[in-house]
């Protein structure tokens, strides 16, 4: 394993890579967002559903490996490398046990085929980037709270109405907004399983559900901000500890979830029902603000809240 550090290769498909490695570990939950927010950004070199739906399916296989080691974190580590060739991506994952023939890798290894190779702890992945799946690509970040304020001016100057939206892409995306409202429905009733009983294994379940939200959001081209601020959310929300969760505003967390989802359902209804959006952006910087509130509140940030009625500022 040596060659996880060094210039050598650690993925077995090419010797043809930069001569540069990204290394993760995890030792919190914040190491777990802090990929999941990276890979993210890389999602957007592609344009088509396609070459999306290979980075969703490399976040829901690192949710299940670390799922898979509830004993310490910190067993479970990846190292990324890029080609020198393209722009394609080599992503190995190391587990603390041997994992072959595991029945919980299947989804994956068929979804990937020959570019997944599973070898006793570790798990090689190769994304190939087609030529007409390419976007400009100015390279990847760690993106910080800053950072993500800065997204909420991202489409300030791409004004486009919802008839004007509808009539250009409905037939590309009326298949993922007929998707969109049954998750709906789906992360409704977890909420509202949520309020009558509110344990961690009940808000893991939201946030399973808000990541298949996101990916479908994605998947409508347009709407990077939004899908980038629940994508987020929900790997939070997914990884959430029990010491963290303890220390949580209960209440207050419900009632902001509830505001997010009404406020998102509003959305869908004024984008692709009744197509009254003047701007289809008009939601994007609150969605994103009331996405961070709810991570502030779990991760310990300064907030001030109103102890009437749960308003919260975030600073």
């Amino acid at each position: 394993m040596n060659n996880w550090t060094t210039p050598q290769p650690v993925n077995p498909f090419s010797s043809k890579i930069k001569n540069r490695k990204l290394l993760y570990f995890f030792e919190n939950d914040e190491d777990i967002m802090d990929f999941s927010i990276w890979i993210h950004d890389y999602q957007h070199l592609y344009h088509k559903k396609r070459g999306q739906e290979k980075i969703n399916n490399v976040v829901e296989l690192l949710n299940k490996l670390i799922k898979e080691s509830k004993e310490d974190l910190k067993d479970v580590s990846l190292v990324i490398e890029e080609s020198n060739i393209d722009d394609g991506l080599f992503i190995n994952f190391r587990f603390p046990q041997n994992i072959e023939g595991r029945n919980w890798l299947s989804p994956s290894q068929k979804f990937f085929n020959s570019n997944m190779i599973v070898k006793k702890t570790c798990i090689y992945i190769q994304i190939e980037i087609d030529e007409d799946e390419k976007k400009i690509f100015s390279g990847t970040k760690t993106v910080n709270d800053g950072e993500k304020m800065l997204l909420r001016k991202s489409t300030a100057d791409e004004e486009i109405s919802a008839e004007e939206y509808i009539s250009e892409h409905w037939n590309e995306i009326s298949d993922d907004v007929a998707d969109m409202t049954e998750i709906e429905f789906e992360v409704e009733d977890a909420l509202g399983l949520f309020d009558s009983n509110p344990s961690l294994e009940n808000l893991h379940k939201i946030g399973n559900i808000l990541s298949r939200l996101s990916n479908k959001i994605n998947n409508l081209y347009s709407f990077a901000p939004m899908s980038y601020a629940l994508s987020s959310l929900s790997a939070f929300l997914t990884n959430i500890t029990e010491e963290s969760y303890r220390k949580a505003n209960i209440r207050l967390l419900y009632n902001l979830i509830s505001a997010l989802l009404k406020d998102l359902s509003q959305w869908r209804q004024n984008i692709f029902l009744t197509q009254s959006a003047q701007n289809i952006h008009y939601l994007d910087a609150s969605f994103l603000s009331s996405c961070m509130q709810i991570e502030a509140i779990l991760s310990d940030k300064e907030i001030v809240t109103d102890e009437e009625d749960d308003d919260l500022e975030l600073f």
